[in-house]
């Protein structure tokens, strides 16, 4: 079957059909996309320029017709599409597409559309984050998988990425040991009252929880639990005075 420009063997997309189209795109499901090269030109960096000569054929994309449909709305002045409502694998599949071909506008609206998608998806962001150089979702992303193995993680990530985020981990080990000190640092007489608590902070996440640690009140009494306070407090100002990951990169 021939890929020249009048074929209509093919499903055509309803949105971008239009006649004076010089341009034609096919999805990897078989559907055609009729576009003007001159949106492609000032709105995108990746499709072949005004200058380009398809030689009459049609062009294949690897993406599914959803992806282009959606991305495609992205170079014409009309409505932008409403990804916050679409599910995050669609999201993830403009915003690849959006990354491979350059459409600004749509890099930028899926940046912030991820961001308000943790973190509940924090490894698909933080993998796109890493891909792609978006620092400050990559900062926004990284605490939800500090808890994760270092290893773990780290393979996941582009090779510039993966010193940072050792020094990123070691700054939360250091936090933690910080936590499992704390009692010796202060009064004496509630060490062997806090031992207990110190075996709490087993790992990193544990420092994500301290409602789980320091939940159990009021058997030692009210000047105990004042001590406890300030275990909680002095830790939660220490990781507040953390880094974050984009700070420890250099790009």
């Amino acid at each position: 079957m021939s890929d020249e420009i009048n074929a209509s063997t093919n499903l055509h997309s309803e949105k971008f059909n239009a006649i004076d189209a010089d341009i034609i795109f096919k999805s990897f499901d078989n559907v055609h996309f009729k576009i003007h090269r001159k949106n492609l030109e000032s709105c995108t960096g990746g499709f072949p320029p005004a200058g380009f000569e398809t030689l009459g054929e049609i062009l294949p994309l690897t993406e599914s017709a959803s992806t282009l449909e959606l991305l495609f709305q992205f170079i014409y002045p009309m409505p932008q599409p409403n990804l916050r409502s679409c599910t995050f694998e669609i999201l993830a599949a403009v915003a690849e597409a959006a990354e491979k071909y350059q459409v600004y506008s749509a890099i930028y609206i899926c940046v912030l559309i991820m961001e308000m998608k943790l973190p509940e998806n924090a490894p698909m962001i933080f993998g796109h984050a890493g891909r792609h150089d978006h620092i400050y979702l990559l900062g926004k992303a990284a605490p939800y998988l500090i808890g994760k193995p270092l290893d773990e993680v780290a393979s996941e990530l582009p090779g510039h990425l993966i010193i940072p985020w050792i020094k990123y981990h070691m700054a939360w080990e250091k936090q933690l040991q910080k936590a499992r000190l704390y009692p010796e640092r202060n009064v004496s007489w509630a060490l062997s009252d806090a031992v207990g608590y110190i075996f709490k902070f087993k790992e990193i996440n544990d420092l994500k929880d301290l409602n789980a640690i320091f939940g159990d009140r009021n058997e030692n009494g009210n000047a105990f639990n004042r001590y406890l306070d300030a275990w909680r407090d002095n830790i939660e100002s220490n990781i507040l005075g953390m880094k974050t990951f984009d700070k420890y990169l250099i790009l």
